[in-house]
């Protein structure tokens, strides 16, 4: 934490070193500090994916679920351009609208829950999917792959696609 605020002191302009010391006061639990240095770093790149990510994420650890889903749903939304991204924002969306209690935010949620399950799978912690899953109630079906060890092969019949010739007719 020391060498982060000596680099801000540095450099006030230093957006990387707001971010990174705005997530460090999330795992200490101060979300009051996070806000502040994740709004420093909005100041110099508003356009910042991960400042307004972690101003959301502060927001939500002071209890503002509302304005927390707001930040996500307004201004992190927008500047999710990789599944990566997006996966983080149906997330947190449907985290912050499961804290409100009622149908229509359970309904929304759901709706996020989703968005995430149709991403790639390694777009998102296997831990995110199976909550999105249990959410849903849906129980995940696996499809099997054919072993690389064994050896794919084909008998071609007359008539079929692997030989190009018609079947004769009797």
């Amino acid at each position: 934490m020391n060498t982060l605020s000596k680099a801000i002191d540095a450099d006030r302009r230093n957006v990387d070193a707001y971010i990174q010391r705005g997530y460090a006061y999330l795992d200490l639990q101060e979300g009051s500090l996070a806000q502040t240095d994740f709004k420093s770093a909005i100041t110099y790149n508003p356009f910042g994916f991960d400042a307004q990510l972690g101003l959301a994420r502060a927001l939500d650890s002071q209890g503002k679920y509302r304005d927390a889903y707001i930040q996500m749903d307004q201004t992190v939304y927008p500047l999710a351009k990789t599944d990566g991204t997006k996966a983080q924002v149906y997330y947190y969306e449907a985290t912050y609208l499961l804290e409100f209690g009622d149908p229509l935010s359970k309904q929304g949620a759901d709706n996020a829950w989703t968005k995430l399950i149709a991403l790639p799978e390694d777009a998102m912690p296997a831990d995110w999917r199976t909550q999105a899953f249990q959410s849903l109630n849906i129980t995940p079906t696996y499809t099997p792959t054919p072993s690389s060890t064994l050896p794919v092969t084909a008998t071609p019949t007359p008539g079929s696609i692997l030989t190009g010739m018609p079947t004769p007719t009797p």
